[in-house]
């Protein structure tokens, strides 16, 4: 399935290491390496490096039709990840939320690893809203690892 999607033609997948650390380059060097402008799906699991390219995010986010994004230790970077939220939500819609159960608390009810999807608003027709649903989704979310439990997120 995976080479039937990324077919190199129409849709083709760059793994390209994104960050600060040696050997890694930022956002607009993978986009300029991927010869990729517009109408890009993001993926960012770079194990805690994503706060280091939010803002380089935001600064691109008219070149994305999505962005995946796996975010650690929420609780010690809260206001980078509220202030990124509000700079993405006029543009971008926040269309999935995965509890990551790599780390839970004592109760089991609380994870310091989230997993965000956003949409383009630009993909929505006019007036449509997005569906609610109860999480986790039983076809799309699976728990990370087998040691802990999986969480069932409860917003406030």
């Amino acid at each position: 399935a995976y080479r039937r999607f990324f077919d190199g033609m129409t849709r083709r997948h760059f793994q390209i290491g994104i960050g600060h650390a040696p050997g890694m380059v930022g956002l607009e060097k993978a986009m300029e390496l991927a010869g990729m402008r517009e109408d890009i799906l993001l993926k960012v699991d770079i194990e805690g490096a994503e706060y280091e390219i939010l803002d380089a995010i935001v600064a691109n986010r008219q070149s994305f039709v999505a962005c995946v994004i796996e975010f650690h230790l929420i609780d010690q970077h809260l206001e980078a990840l509220q202030k990124f939220l509000e700079e993405m939500n006029e543009d971008f819609a926040l269309v999935h939320f995965h509890a990551n159960n790599f780390d839970v608390d004592d109760s089991g009810g609380y994870s310091s690893f989230i997993e965000l999807s956003f949409m383009t608003r630009r993909l929505l027709a006019p007036g449509e809203t997005m569906a609610e649903h109860d999480l986790p989704l039983p076809d799309l979310d699976h728990p990370s690892v087998d040691w802990n439990p999986d969480v069932k997120p409860v917003f406030a």
